[in-house]
């Protein structure tokens, strides 16, 4: 079965696809071009807007809202590289593209003309015809970085990611599940810090995290798998009511939305409603907080 999301960025992904202007969109929707982005802002678009796009053109759901359509470039080179530890210039040696090609696409200089797509596509197995060979920046969050001063947005989209670093420096470590136990106690440990995969992100500037999920408490958003790209919170009063992060603790790593804190206690919530309440946990109990900046979809 085909997994259907409503999100409006999903339609703003399609149009980008069909090379169809934001103001002809408009146009065929016979509405205002300040009313086409709250569509695209929209976390779930009714059903009489839903049955309003597909039918001005004259197109399916499936089609606009199917999830797996609407994955890019970006995602996947960013998931295999995350996946295998590479550094740029090693996955540009793997999907054969020169190494500057690579970077030039990633940070939003050009686009990749369709032989080029083709050799990513073969090496990572990849079907073409899901695919479009541009980056229309379908992984970027709603609630993403602001923009660096000196950072270059990719493609001039709003809400992007700007290119903060550069792609030789790593400045990402990587913990998956089963290095939970060992960053709990290491983490303060510059030996075992260093003995942590390691990889280049460049759309965050200075030190990053990638926190492998485990379990469906945060189900649907994140699954077993995904990776929760994060930056560290220097003060609990940064953080932000309904927003997710990633939370170091005493007994383990757990990923959850922020509720308050009352007193000497910390209030979370999990997304799946079969998980919850959250028991909450003593503030000295807490070692680390991390935000959620994106999301690699496993």
């Amino acid at each position: 079965m085909q997994t259907l999301d409503y999100q409006g960025k999903n339609f703003n992904n399609f149009l980008t696809k069909k090379k169809i202007s934001k103001v002809e969109a408009a146009k065929m929707l016979g509405i205002s071009r300040s009313a086409i982005y709250d569509y695209f802002n929209s976390k779930n678009l009714s059903r009489e807007t839903v049955q309003k796009i597909t039918s001005a053109f004259n197109t399916t759901e499936e089609e606009v809202f199917n999830s797996k359509n609407n994955e890019t470039i970006l995602h996947e080179l960013e998931k295999f590289r995350l996946k295998k530890g590479f550094t740029y210039s090693e996955l540009a040696d793997i999907i054969n593209l020169d190494e500057n090609t690579l970077k030039n696409v990633i940070s939003g200089v050009r686009q990749l003309q369709e032989g080029e797509a083709n050799k990513i596509y073969k090496e990572l197995g990849i079907s073409l015809t899901q695919y479009q060979p541009n980056l229309s920046l379908n992984i970027v969050e709603e609630n993403s970085l602001p923009h660096e001063k000196g950072g270059v947005s990719i493609n001039n989209q709003p809400n992007a990611i700007p290119f903060a670093g550069d792609f030789d420096t790593l400045n990402m470590y990587v913990v998956p599940v089963k290095a939970y136990g060992g960053f709990l106690s290491g983490y303060e440990n510059p030996v075992f810090m260093e003995s942590l995969t390691k990889s280049s992100f460049p759309f965050i500037k200075g030190k990053c995290f990638a926190f492998e999920v485990d379990g469906f408490s945060m189900y649907r958003d994140f699954v077993p798998g995904d990776w929760v790209i994060t930056t560290l919170v220097e003060n609990f009063n940064w953080l932000s009511k309904g927003k997710v992060y990633v939370f170091q603790t005493i007994d383990g790593i757990i990923i959850k939305c922020f509720d308050k804190i009352e007193g000497e206690y910390i209030h979370l919530y999990s997304l799946n409603d079969e998980f919850n309440p959250v028991e909450p946990i003593h503030l000295k109990d807490v070692k680390k907080v991390y935000f959620k900046e994106k999301v690699l979809k496993n």
